[in-house]
């Protein structure tokens, strides 16, 4: 499908890659509506993404063609998985990503050509997207990496992670001044090229864009009239890699059939969550059963595939509603967005994601749940930063929400810890994220004409 762009003064920006789209959707309801330069091309709009059975043949071909016998565990759940379970068979973000890395420079220039682009738009700078950032860089087409998230940017892992990393973008959007210290340790990082503008989907808290109570409450079947809490979950465990890039081995594109060995791994550090999220889940249902007023809502990650049950088998009874108060919703709902969440729960109870900061931007009640965590650099500094109050285990939390549920909880005594981490991370609270990367964009092609 070709997209019409008549206006060569335009900048017409192809998002390759997001991990939940909505988290763009505000950014794209800001360009549509104001006068600006800018547009939001999607890759799946212009390009016929479709499940491609030889490239997957010969994909894994040319690992049974490796063969070893350590690799052996490997083939073996590739095969359960794919044949037996079929929990691949429909995961449209895979056949995605391997229909992008194996795109050849041909159809790739003919997608560029054929709709006026100027920029890709990308998460960050991913093994997977190679061939795509190596392509725009011989046909001059910008790369924006807008990741505006970095809630660990400062552990030990996740440093010696990034630094294993190069970021090839002509401009990367950052949050917060957390972002850019996550960046500045990055392969061949250019760091006037980094600029802090702030969070796009935040913006919804200052411009009220959220469902009421009632509506929120009728979608879930949920009594408005009764406690909310609210559970962002997590995946069970989840690897990160240290690569162990060359000069060479960024300047290479790769075949479709051997795209799981682009980049050579160094180290591969595995984080297990598994044991904790499921003494969470007891605890939380044990809490829904033994109280009928107060409702439980436990939403999936983004990253956890609702129909692979070895990925969501904590989460089963509250996906299955086996109680009315224990509610399961899907990593990205259709309808629900996280500030309809975040703003009609009366508490945020979690240890490290991103929902428990949107909830101190929407003044909430939040009730840490790190006093177990099996890797403390993987917990967010909410008690050090003073933006709530500390617990130590399942007794005093039970003892706090109960009192939270009933008394409510005044949170201006923590309003000077909570604008300063939030600034930290995420920048300018101000409803202006939007606008300021809009800017920084045209920005850029403005000083490519001078």
């Amino acid at each position: 499908m070709k997209i019409k762009a008549n206006n060569c003064d335009m900048i017409n920006v192809l998002v390759i890659q997001w991990m939940n789209k909505k988290d763009l959707a505000p950014l794209r309801e800001y360009i549509k509506n104001k006068d600006t330069k800018i547009r939001l091309v999607n890759f799946d709009e212009v390009y016929s993404v479709k499940y491609d059975y030889q490239r997957r043949f010969l994909r894994y071909w040319s690992q049974l063609k490796r063969f070893n016998l350590k690799k052996l565990g490997i083939y073996f759940n590739f095969i359960i998985n794919s044949y037996i379970k079929k929990n691949y068979s429909y995961s449209f973000d895979n056949v995605r990503k391997l229909a992008i890395m194996g795109l050849s420079f041909k159809d790739y220039n003919k997608i560029i050509k054929n709709n006026n682009i100027r920029a890709i738009m990308i998460y960050r700078d991913d093994p997977w997207l190679n061939n795509i950032i190596l392509f725009s860089k011989r046909i001059g087409i910008k790369v924006i990496i807008l990741n505006n998230e970095h809630v660990f940017g400062e552990s030990e892992t996740t440093i010696k992670v990034v630094k294993s990393l190069p970021c090839r973008g002509d401009l990367i959007l950052v949050g917060g001044e957390s972002g850019k210290k996550y960046w500045s340790h990055s392969i061949g990082i250019n760091k006037e090229k980094i600029k802090i503008v702030g969070v796009s989907r935040f913006d919804a808290y200052q411009s009220k864009g959220y469902m009421s109570r009632s509506e929120f409450c009728n979608i879930l079947g949920l009594d408005q009239k009764k406690k909310i809490v609210f559970f962002p979950s997590f995946i069970n465990q989840y690897d990160l890699y240290v690569y162990g890039l060359t000069k060479s081995s960024l300047t290479m594109t790769y075949k479709p059939e051997d795209l799981d060995f682009c980049w050579p791994i160094k180290e591969t550090i595995n984080v297990n969550m598994e044991k904790y999220k499921e003494d969470k889940m007891k605890l939380l249902f044990d809490i829904a059963k033994e109280n009928k007023n107060i409702q439980i809502i436990i939403k999936l990650h983004p990253d956890q595939q609702a129909n692979e049950e070895h990925c969501v088998k904590h989460e089963l009874m509250a996906m299955n509603r086996v109680l009315p108060n224990f509610v399961g919703i899907p990593g990205i709902p259709n309808r629900i967005t996280a500030p309809d969440i975040i703003i009609n729960s009366d508490v945020i109870v979690g240890h490290g994601s991103t929902m428990l900061l949107e909830a101190i931007i929407a003044n909430k009640t939040i009730l840490p749940t790190q006093w177990d965590l099996p890797n403390n650099e993987f917990r967010l500094p909410i008690i050090e930063r003073k933006t709530c109050e500390d617990v130590t285990g399942k007794d005093m939390f039970k003892k706090k929400l109960f009192k939270i549920l009933r008394d409510g909880e005044d949170v201006k005594r923590f309003e000077k810890g909570r604008k300063e981490l939030i600034e930290y991370y995420f920048g300018k609270q101000d409803g202006q994220s939007c606008e300021r990367i809009v800017k920084e964009i045209e920005k850029e092609f403005s000083n490519a004409k001078d």
